[in-house]
């Protein structure tokens, strides 16, 4: 879809965030407060639903509930993101939102002119991208140049990509898992065969993850949005870097895939038909949140171990037992 449409100041629900936030006495510098908002409308458990009148997008027409002031939208709004920024934004917002973004963003974060046409041939590389490149290439050197630095700066402009949950009639950016999910329950059913399979698995809590099956369908579940990021490593070896992330946009998988028309169809696909990946789920990497007992995000709001998932000889048992 083309971008056609621009949204008005505080349709956005991060905006509606920032300016509900705002502290005009705060000794902060402008764009200091605003990343550490941004921050934490990243990180908030619960969604007012005042912040997003249009339903993700579904009814452009319906105009904020707090329409901000021509104070709030120079110093706290315009300053942040520009037109085209924007658009992009209520595109990726609708899109991740309603149809959990089949088609993934596409960040490129290395400059170099030499390889500016070679970009501009992968919004045509895929049929099934092609409909989408408009507004979910992100190529814009002013922008999105990070070099070598970390792409998750990305979230700090375009934080819509980090798509939210729905529990109990209300968005929501964290859930208990363990409540009456099935993709849980076989991953921790799956901790026994796994040891077994793995006798070194202390040596290496992460196999407790990497090794079973089951965990690749629940972080797949837990992922709410993917991404495609054209790093300096692409452009040298022609491999995307593929990242799945959680609701609060934290990496949980990671893995390199061939810049290639039919791996980027599948890639689309396979995220459609809530298919993990073999690139990112099999021979990819744990997300920093998301490696085995260390004391982080993943542990405390995705595993929840025990004791015994993690110190326990598993019982006598068949190994290969699904």
């Amino acid at each position: 879809m083309a971008l056609d449409y621009l949204p008005s100041w505080g349709q956005l629900p991060v905006e509606q965030y920032l300016i509900e936030s705002w502290n005009p006495a705060s000794t902060e510098q402008p764009s200091t407060q605003r990343a550490r908002l941004v921050k934490q409308f990243l990180n908030i458990d619960h969604f007012n639903a005042d912040w997003d009148p249009t339903r993700g997008g579904t009814n452009p027409d319906a105009q904020p509930v707090r329409v901000p002031t021509e104070e709030e939208i120079s110093i706290i709004l315009r300053p942040w993101r520009s037109d085209d920024i924007r658009r992009r934004a209520w595109r990726v917002w609708e899109a991740y939102t309603n149809t959990s973004g089949n088609n993934p963003v596409l960040l490129r974060t290395w400059y170099n002119p030499k390889d500016d046409e070679r970009v501009k041939s992968w919004a045509t590389l895929s049929e099934f991208f092609e409909d989408d490149a408009d507004w979910a290439i992100l190529d814009n050197p002013a922008v999105f140049n990070f070099g070598t630095g970390p792409w998750q700066q990305v979230l700090e402009i375009i934080p819509e990509i980090a798509a939210r949950l729905f529990q109990d009639d209300q968005w929501v950016r964290r859930k208990d898992w363990r409540v009456d999910n099935r993709f849980y329950s076989r991953f921790k059913d799956r901790l026994n065969a796994v040891k077994r399979s793995n006798p070194s698995w202390r040596s290496d809590l992460n196999i407790l993850v990497k090794e079973n099956t089951a965990a690749r369908s629940f972080l797949h579940l837990v992922s709410r949005s993917y991404i495609l990021i054209a790093d300096k490593e692409t452009f040298e070896t022609d491999h995307f870097l593929l990242a799945y992330l959680d609701a609060r946009g934290r990496v949980t998988m990671q893995g390199r895939i061939l810049v290639d028309e039919d791996r980027l169809t599948q890639v689309s696909l396979e995220r459609f038909q809530a298919i993990p990946p073999m690139e990112v789920f099999d021979e990819g990497e744990l997300g920093p949140d998301y490696v085995v007992a260390a004391g982080n995000a993943g542990d405390r709001e995705v595993y929840y171990w025990t004791r015994e998932d993690l110190e326990d000889d598993p019982p006598p048992g068949d190994e290969d037992e699904d």
